[in-house]
């Protein structure tokens, strides 16, 4: 996002309210499956549509009923009811207190071999939402999955893993032939990654190299050798910041690296900002300045 960028949407909901609006919901289990499978396949987001809604409050509850009910779509439905008891069962409980969290992956394991793409897709990402160590090998193996959605879900799961053998994978996916795969692969790395290699490292300057400057992987590659303070950084940055427009990934990443020598065309950059220049954008040179200006910490 450059200077003439859109801005940011507006902030979400406190965490707590949300949740207050899941438990007071007053519908049971069969009439939020239905919702859900009405509303399955559309582009929705949970605090807006009627099917992201019902799914949420059905992973809220986390109880014995909904984990049953979603093992009953997956054993005797469709495919699409396939996806959705997948779904459920991915979430089961929430962040706050996952739920069934063995006995949920004994259902979704089997599914990575539907013949329905689709479904083990679904699988996939309720697998990488699951709080067990058994997560991760399952994930890998499909790593050279013919389905790009399928590997765009191995790319989001073993984001935050720590297993050398996730690492690799992440890597590999990094160079994956679909964009999507590339961008969470490298943000997997980049961002969610405290590991620091001569593989790794290549990894996200591969990325910085061929890809658009104005692509997610380019940005989170930037990010990532600033986190891990690669010392050749800051010349790909100064070159983007002597532009005029650099992203606020570029933005960030300079930040991030704490380089003073990026310093003085920060200043210049901050002293052409005109009244028309995206808020959101300003804010990121006015965080990266300020970054700058402190003492250099460990990320």
């Amino acid at each position: 996002m450059g200077r003439q960028g859109n801005a940011p949407a507006m902030g979400e909901r406190l965490v707590n309210t949300w949740y207050q609006t899941l438990a007071e919901e007053p519908r049971g289990c069969r009439e939020l499956i239905a919702a859900v499978l009405a509303d399955w396949g559309k582009e929705w987001e949970e605090e807006s549509h009627a099917g992201g809604l019902a799914l949420s409050v059905l992973q809220y509850r986390g109880s014995q009923v909904e984990f049953s009910a979603a093992c009953q779509l997956i054993a005797q439905g469709d495919a699409r009811e396939r996806q959705v008891g997948a779904t459920i069962l991915g979430e089961l409980g929430l962040a706050i207190r996952p739920s069934f969290v063995a006995a949920s992956i004994q259902w979704l394991a089997p599914l990575l071999e539907d013949p329905d793409p689709a479904v083990v897709t679904a699988a996939a990402f309720a697998l990488g939402r699951r709080p067990h160590p058994h997560v991760t090998r399952y994930l890998i193996d499909l790593r050279n999955h013919p389905s790009a959605a399928v590997r765009h879900a191995v790319a989001v799961g073993l984001g935050g893993k720590t297993e050398e053998a996730a690492l690799a994978a992440l890597v590999e996916l990094s160079a994956d032939t679909a964009t999507e795969v590339r961008d969470w692969a490298t943000f997997g790395l980049g961002q969610r990654s405290e590991a620091d290699s001569p593989a790794i490292r290549a990894a996200l300057w591969a990325r910085v190299r061929v890809e658009s400057a104005h692509s997610d992987a380019f940005g989170e590659a930037l990010v990532g050798l600033a986190r891990r303070r690669d010392p050749a950084l800051w010349r790909e940055l100064l070159h983007w910041i002597e532009q005029g427009d650099p992203s606020s990934m570029v933005l960030n990443a300079a930040g991030r690296l704490g380089d003073q020598r990026l310093v003085a065309p920060l200043r210049a950059l901050r002293a052409k900002v005109a009244p028309t220049d995206n808020p959101h954008w300003v804010s990121s040179l006015d965080e990266a300045l300020e970054q700058l200006q402190q003492p250099a910490a460990p990320d």
